[in-house]
């Protein structure tokens, strides 16, 4: 497309508007004529010189693990923090609540372990693409269960 526009450039023909028909910036055109590259290239051939054959991004399926797991760990921690202070309150209060009270709870603690599980699993994704379906999920889950906990207190 380059050699395109630099042929308008030289018949004495108007760069914008081959650049509009190309769906090119102006600025790119300019700098890959003046011989820069661009910062993506730059990146891309860094990859290279590492070894990498290609550079590592969200949606690639050569994205890591721990890519995987940093996106994956704030949904793990929150959803095991909620279960872990559910099962804490029924243990403690076990004796003082009434049969309801401990069938809403283990209901909470069921939806959270789900919760947990499907965070997990958010790491554990190796399709490559971002996983908004389980963080949706997750979403969801929890305040399902803290809908519960809302009725459970009301009872």
């Amino acid at each position: 497309m380059y050699p395109f526009i630099e042929a308008e450039q030289a018949g004495k023909h108007n760069v914008k508007r081959a650049c509009e028909l190309l769906q090119v910036s102006r600025s790119a055109y300019y700098q890959h004529a003046g011989g820069e590259q661009s910062a993506r290239d730059r990146v891309d051939a860094q990859m290279r010189e590492r070894g990498s054959s290609r550079p590592i991004r969200w949606g690639s399926a050569a994205m890591g693990a721990l890519i995987r797991f940093r996106l994956a760990s704030p949904f793990i921690l929150i959803s095991m923090l909620f279960l872990l202070f559910t099962g804490a309150g029924i243990w403690i209060n076990w004796n003082m609540l009434s049969p309801i009270h401990h069938a809403l709870s283990a209901v909470m603690c069921l939806m959270f372990a789900v919760a947990v599980g499907y965070s997990i699993s958010i790491g554990f994704d190796r399709s490559g693409r971002i996983p908004w379906w389980r963080m949706g999920v997750v979403v969801v889950v929890i305040a399902m269960a803290l809908g519960v906990a809302w009725v459970r207190d009301m009872v």
